[in-house]
């Protein structure tokens, strides 16, 4: 039996021992991360005589949030540390942060940053190493604040296009009036009335003796839930007063913590007014589709783009972005990527310091080298979420769920399925954004045909309600009064184009120079036409960056009176044919071959932003390609388009997004 017994462990050792050595291991490397972040915790919205601002606590949130990033991304033992990220100083190029133009959330982002890159010293031996930045003198210069880092931190108004990737809903401002507009619609649905009268009892119950001084009792209701939650759990939070009056009201009525159900009834106002993916206007069901969750569709748009960033670049751009926002394009985004469905507490509003984590890595061969960045076949996305509310928690314990309907067990999935899946439900132009929503914001009106003027009262009471941002009424009524202006403007603009007026006749021409996405065009000047050029040199006529004064022109006196006037008719002939001559030598310059490399670059760039801005019009103009004057129409048709091209591309999917940030530093294959 021995020896039976000794042939079979012999045996099994033969046949397992190839299978094991078999099996090829890999290694898991992070290249990139966005880290999504709600503020820390802040003072109340609306109710209060409190300006809004991050508290000192929120500040701990935010920084703690920061440390335990820098503890799984940068640290020498981190759980997920990024692959090339410094780990002592903070380089632009790698790190990028974004936040909303407003106190506590550019606050937060601050605090974050304090906790994933503090402040640090050298030792003056450690100079030579160092760049030049950081020595004077060949001695090291220590920052303020005991070697404070500064990050770069962008910010988003409500002026600027930025704002519909953390804030696409805009309930502060009202430049998203559908949005608005369908909030207004769910206060009329039986389920909004059934939910307000089942909870009145409770507001009335807490209205006395907390609300009396901030809300008329009228407004006691489910209408004001988030706001009325938001500022007695702030009340609770830091008045013993008021967290006692809590206490005594659920205790002698029964109702157990009142807060928690204040917290539901928030947590449900919300969600039905942001995770509703069913919802549209019922006046344009067809264009509004989806509208209540457009801060995540927008916030989708800036993750990809992120991401998309650091593929394309391999791995030298974006290795660690922050954006800081609030909760409406969380809340979306948990409804667009079906994560209720895998649990219920994404129905709900986050925790302050909140944060989603999309991690952008590799699963590639042991014996693959490290430096090399993979191939995209080999990259893969996992989403994690961490709960802000747990000051425990930690980026070792990051939760990871499957997103889009994805199994359990599918946490990871491959890149390129999920560029597919985040296109499907991302608003990828800042133009659709503003036709989606009939936006009348400044930076809209180069983009809408007509702007809408048929926004609804229950809509702007909405937005005032609402407002977080400081802008009183008066400055409110202002804005708007310069955005009829502008639009005003626009259309006395068109309408003297059609006549044939014209208050400048500059060059038409528009050459783009730099990076895709940007225009340089020529400062408006007194039109100096061509029939006073007559007989000057092509290349000297600019020759000259000032217009000479009559006063230089020393013929004072010698005037030819007897000189025939210029006909305008003439002029007028003479001016086209004039600019349609330097139009074509122009074109000429553009497309003839360049040893410039710069130069190269950018008109390639060029080349593929018109590809995928402008394929619609010349589709169209390809009917007229014959000779004469069709063709120049179709050119200068064209012509037109691209130079619009740039503000309409301005937020677009991935490839149009990328090619604004940077110009391609070399050809990247993407599916």
């Amino acid at each position: 039996m021995a020896h039976i017994s000794c042939f079979v462990a012999l045996l099994a050792a033969v046949v397992l021992t190839p299978l094991s050595t078999a099996q090829t291991t890999y290694t898991h490397t992070v290249h990139s991360s966005v880290v999504v972040l709600r503020t820390g915790e802040r003072s109340p919205w609306q109710l209060g005589n409190i300006r809004t601002a991050l508290t000192s606590y929120g500040a701990q949130q935010a920084y703690d949030a920061g440390t335990s990033f820098r503890e799984r991304y940068i640290a020498q033992n981190g759980s997920a540390r990024i692959y090339g990220l410094n780990a002592l100083s903070l380089d632009s190029a790698e790190f990028y942060a974004m936040c909303l133009d407003l106190q506590y959330t550019s606050a937060s982002a601050q605090a974050f940053i304090q906790g994933l890159y503090p402040p640090y010293t050298i030792n003056n031996t450690a100079t030579v190493m160092l760049d030049s930045p950081n020595v004077y003198n060949s001695t090291f210069v220590e920052a303020p604040l005991g070697g404070y880092q500064y990050a770069q931190i962008h910010s988003a108004s409500p002026l600027e296009p930025n704002i519909v990737y953390l804030d696409g809903s805009s309930p502060m401002t009202g430049i998203c009036p559908n949005y608005l507009i369908s909030g207004s619609e769910y206060h009329g649905t039986s389920e909004f009335s059934a939910t307000d009268g089942s909870s009145k009892q409770l507001y009335n119950s807490v209205g006395p003796s907390l609300l009396a001084d901030v809300l008329p009792p009228k407004e006691w209701d489910y209408g004001n839930a988030y706001d009325i939650y938001d500022y007695l759990s702030y009340q609770n939070a830091h008045n013993a007063s008021a967290s006692r009056h809590l206490s005594d009201i659920g205790n002698n009525n029964g109702q157990g913590s009142i807060l928690s159900q204040l917290q539901w009834l928030a947590d449900q106002e919300q969600f039905a007014l942001n995770g509703n993916l069913t919802a549209s206007l019922s006046s344009d069901p067809s264009m509004t589709a989806g509208i209540r969750a457009i801060a995540g569709r927008t916030l989708a748009t800036k993750i990809l783009g992120l991401l998309f960033t650091n593929v394309v670049t391999e791995g030298e751009y974006y290795k660690l972005s922050l954006l800081v926002t609030e909760f409406e394009p969380l809340l979306s985004f948990f409804a667009l990527a079906s994560l209720p469905a895998l649990n219920s507490n994404f129905r709900g509003l986050p925790a302050f310091a909140s944060a989603l984590v999309f991690e952008l890595f590799s699963a590639t061969p042991n014996d693959t080298s490290a430096a090399a960045y993979p191939r995209i076949d080999r990259l893969w996305v996992r989403f994690s979420f961490r709960n802000g509310s747990d000051p425990s928690s930690s980026p070792s314990t990051l939760q990871a769920y499957p997103l889009f309907g994805r199994g359990p067990s599918q946490t990871d999935i491959p890149w390129t399925e999920f560029v597919s899946a985040i296109e499907s439900i991302a608003v990828g132009k800042i133009d659709d954004w503003c036709n989606v929503c009939a936006s009348l914001a400044v930076f809209c009106a180069g983009f809408n045909a007509s702007l809408s003027s048929t926004i609804g009262a229950g809509a702007s009471s909405s937005a005032a309600r609402h407002s977080r941002w400081p802008v009183s009424p008066p400055v409110a009524g202002l804005i708007g009064a310069i955005v009829a202006l502008v639009v005003a403007l626009a259309a006395t603009a068109a309408i003297a184009r059609l006549a044939g007026l014209r208050a400048h006749a500059g060059s038409r021409r528009k050459v783009k120079k730099g990076g895709a996405g940007i225009s340089v065009e020529s400062v408006p000047h007194e039109r100096v036409g061509s029939w006073e050029l007559k007989g000057v040199k092509e290349g000297a006529r600019f020759a000259s960056l000032r217009r000479p004064s009559f006063e230089d022109d020393g013929d004072d006196g010698a005037l030819d009176l007897g000189r025939e006037a210029v006909k305008p008719d003439e002029r007028e002939k003479e001016e086209e044919e004039e600019e349609e001559e330097v139009e074509v030598e122009e074109g000429e310059k553009l497309l003839a071959p360049t040893d410039s490399a710069g130069s190269g670059r950018s008109r390639g760039w060029e080349a593929c932003r018109r590809d995928f801005v402008s394929r619609e019009t010349r589709d169209t103009n390809a009917e007229n390609t014959g000779g004469g004057e069709p063709a120049r129409e179709a050119k200068r048709s064209e012509e037109h388009e691209a130079e619009k091209a740039p503000h309409r591309s301005t937020g677009s999917l991935a490839i149009i997004y990328y090619a604004q940030e940077y110009p391609p530093p070399r050809l990247v294959a993407y599916p």
